[in-house]
């Protein structure tokens, strides 16, 4: 098609076909753009090989912790009015009851940070980490190239 297009601009003395030049910020091969696939593929399988959970035992799950205990406190707690009679702002305190955690002095364990148990079955789990992922998953393989491309890339690597 292409030949047929420069016969007929050979006749005719017109031009119907333009073209210029790539800039070389813009110019890639196939095999790089391949490589730039395979990356972002790995990436996009790597995070999602991370949101998986693998099975925990007991002893790296837990850590043991010193128990507390809510206690209600009396604490002061001081807020500012407008005495309608003077027009001054005044401090205003009352006591109010609070929460604390106060020390039990006895130890006990909890989970530790990123650690899920599941309540129907008591299987402990954690997310993968990324160097777990990166064992773990499959990578992308980068196909052959197509068969009318093969010959040109050949050649190319010759050059």
């Amino acid at each position: 098609m292409a030949a047929a297009v420069k016969d007929l601009e050979g006749v005719t003395g017109k031009q119907y076909v333009y073209s210029r030049p790539l800039p070389e910020e813009e110019v890639h091969g196939w095999y790089a753009d391949q490589q730039a696939t395979k990356a972002r593929i790995d990436e996009k399988r790597i995070k999602r090989e991370v949101q998986k959970e693998v099975v925990v035992n007991r002893k790296d799950a837990l850590e043991q912790v010193e128990l507390t205990t809510r206690v209600a406190v009396d604490a002061q707690e001081i807020s500012y009015d407008l005495d309608p009679a003077s027009g001054n702002i005044v401090a205003v305190s009352k006591t109010v009851k609070k929460m604390q955690n106060v020390a039990s002095g006895q130890t006990g364990y909890k989970l530790k940070a990123g650690i899920r148990m599941d309540k129907k079955t008591g299987t402990l789990y954690r997310r993968k980490t990324r160097e777990e992922a990166e064992q773990d998953f499959q990578p992308y393989a980068i196909p052959d190239p197509p068969a009318g491309m093969q010959s040109r890339l050949a050649v190319q690597a010759q050059q």
